[in-house]
């Protein structure tokens, strides 16, 4: 039996925990709920779909991006790792640079909505030798070879401590494939790598050609419809490469770099550029390695900016 005083007591403290309910339960229900980034989208932007590709801003440039990279720079916007990392030089190191895994995947249909959508992102490692040659890794598809594959998207590399970070940031476990890369490496600075650089794995020689950009596939591969935004904030794009010697590459194979070219411009600062600081279209240029396609892009994004200074009264 509880006395006067206790009575009073367990009173106050259940009126108080009424009180916290209700303070926590207006604070959640006032809550901003976001708006979806396509609210703020002009027609021409709406009319690029989830499974169709277009320029993204000359016709000339055939570089292809899915709806999600095409966003606004609002959607894509706040700073990016590029930016960051200029703070933290040391940020990764190269050490015992090696082949992981081999990853390979078959074209498949997902349903989206109404529709189904094909795509091969879905990646898995294969033991022994596997050739590299042509226009791929044997085993490997493409669904989409307007914006996959080709000479310059010929292989996809991604390191696994990039892999490891998203771990970090998806709050699960990922491994080797998880962004549909052909190579998964370890002691790598994939994203870091420059244009023209060339690697040696097993008996052949790639070449990094440019950096990958973010497509919805990359949302339908992981559930999440706004992971394709926060890849393209994170500066970790890793890098498509040529085959400039045909061979094979096994699990295990011991990657080295055997030229490295006289220039910054690096996979990372090529995706920074286009998705998000025009204004240093030029410094591409020096990586002659580049896609025509990229090339010309630059040159013609450089000169826009160019005359933009110029009528603003500024340094030509």
């Amino acid at each position: 039996m509880l006395t006067r005083t206790e009575r009073a007591a367990a009173s106050a403290a259940r009126d108080s925990v009424s009180l916290n309910l209700a303070s926590t339960s207006v604070s959640a229900t006032s809550r901003k709920v976001p708006r979806s980034p396509k609210d703020n989208w002009s027609r021409d932007e709406r009319l690029s779909k989830a499974h169709i590709t277009r320029p993204y801003a000359l016709d000339r440039p055939k570089i292809m991006l899915h709806w999600y990279a095409q966003a606004p720079g609002s959607y894509l916007g706040g700073d990016c790792a590029e930016d960051r990392r200029k703070k933290c030089p040391g940020d990764r190191v190269q050490t015992g640079m090696h082949v992981e895994t081999v990853n390979v995947g078959k074209v498949r249909e997902v349903q989206v909505g109404d529709r189904r959508i094909t795509t091969a992102i879905w990646k898995h490692p294969v033991s022994g030798p596997v050739a590299v040659e042509g226009l791929n890794v044997r085993g490997d598809d493409q669904a989409d070879r307007t914006v996959h594959g080709g000479p310059d998207k010929a292989v996809y590399a991604y390191a696994l401590e990039d892999t490891a970070w998203w771990e970090n940031e998806l709050r699960r476990g990922l491994g080797p494939g998880a962004f549909g890369e052909n190579l998964s490496l370890r002691g790598v600075d994939v994203t870091q790598a420059r244009i023209g650089e060339r690697w040696a794995a097993g008996s052949t020689l790639l070449e990094v050609r440019q950096p990958r950009l973010p497509c919805f596939k990359l949302g339908l591969r992981h559930s999440d419809p706004f992971l394709p935004r926060r890849f393209a904030r994170a500066g970790r794009p890793g890098a498509y490469l040529g085959i400039i010697e045909p061979g094979a590459v096994s699990a295990g194979d011991r990657l080295e770099i055997v030229d490295r070219p006289d220039h910054d411009v690096t996979a990372a600062l090529v995706a920074h550029v286009f998705l998000h600081d025009h204004s240093r279209s030029h410094e591409l240029l020096a990586a002659t390695a580049l896609p025509s396609e990229w090339l010309a892009w630059a040159h013609e994004t450089a000169v826009v900016a160019r005359m933009h200074t110029q009528r603003r009264g500024g340094p030509a």
